[in-house]
């Protein structure tokens, strides 16, 4: 019998209250969502027979997708409770109430501990993979990313046949980030699910994924050259009051890698160059080329901005509609 240090005795849970699932797969969720993780007592209910394959009555998910779900209510050991009364506008984010302050690392090693059990992303056609990057969409923290490729990695060689569904998680991802930027101008947040986006459109296209990664990654990094697609007619515009403005993406090419910034105001780094024809428009970027990206902070228009080790700034905008155009485009200076 396990009884949690609280006195709870997990082996008293019957199948009327875990939503179909068997008896122990319901405390491994459980155990594991409330607080941080403990591993220990999560390998002897598999010892016991817990299945990390599991599935209740609701066939649109299953054990792990469960316990991702609801996973940003761990940092209160209670599902119910939302916030302490002490803490109600952070939500217990750096209090001593807070049962999982890494909650994004913890969730992590969660979900490498299902793989690491035999948790099968292969099931049911590839749907056990897709119901935990669904559950994904809500969890709101930088985890994502690696999060997702943890659960494509988990694929293997098989094939994927829902990638190309007009519902594929990619969609939910998508709105989420488009509400984050535009909605609640969260921009951090927003630059995190776009790169999470990206990781879709690298696998739909059988390219690397592995490296992609948020666009903080690029702190620290040395600027050697920029670099434009030439996707469209023009890079820049020739008009000269305007002259500072490209409606591309561009690529900010450190050693090994690279930070793309597109046209729609997002920011993410990368290894792996497509077969997109670049033109090297470093000229245009002298102050910057050969030094190194400090930080990078957003403002509200949207607005990005490089902060440079020689005290330059880098800001891109949006533009807001000086110039009538088909596409979209940006300002720098």
């Amino acid at each position: 019998m396990i009884r949690s240090d609280d006195g709870t005795d997990w082996g008293s849970i019957t199948m009327e209250n875990t939503y179909g699932y068997k008896p122990l797969s319901w405390e491994l969720i459980e155990l594991l969502r409330n607080g941080e993780p403990d591993f220990e007592k999560a390998e002897q209910l598999i010892s016991q027979g817990a299945d990390v394959n599991d599935q209740g009555d609701d066939k649109e998910e299953n054990a792990l997708s469960s316990l991702i779900q609801d996973y940003y209510q761990s940092r209160w050991g209670n599902p119910e409770q939302k916030v302490c009364s002490d803490c109600e506008e952070d939500g217990c984010e750096s209090c001593e109430h807070n049962l999982n302050p890494n909650m994004g690392e913890s969730l992590l090693k969660i979900i490498k501990f299902f793989i690491d059990h035999g948790f099968d992303v292969n099931r049911q056609e590839g749907n056990y993979g897709r119901q935990c990057l669904n559950a994904l969409v809500f969890t709101y923290d930088k985890c994502i990313i690696e999060a997702t490729k943890l659960i494509f990695s988990a694929y293997g060689k098989n094939p994927i046949k829902w990638i190309k569904d007009e519902d594929s998680p990619v969609m939910w991802f998508s709105h989420e980030g488009d509400s984050l930027d535009m909605v609640h101008a969260d921009h951090y947040l927003g630059n995190i699910y776009e790169a999470t986006c990206s990781i879709f459109d690298a696998v739909e296209d059988g390219h690397p994924f592995m490296d992609i990664d948020s666009f903080e990654a690029a702190v620290g990094k040395k600027i050697i050259k920029v670099m434009a697609e030439t996707e469209t007619k023009d890079i820049f515009f020739p008009i000269k009051e305007h002259d500072n403005c490209f409606s591309c993406w561009l690529y900010f090419m450190y050693e090994g890698g690279y930070l793309l910034y597109t046209s729609y105001s997002n920011c993410w780094v990368n290894t792996y160059l497509s077969e997109e024809k670049l033109v090297d428009v470093s000229e245009c970027f002298l102050p910057i080329i050969n030094h190194i990206i400090e930080d990078i902070t957003f403002g509200s228009t949207p607005e990005t901005t490089f902060h440079f080790d020689n005290n330059v700034k880098l800001n891109i905008a949006l533009h807001r509609g000086n110039i009538k155009h088909n596409y979209r485009y940006f300002y720098f200076e």
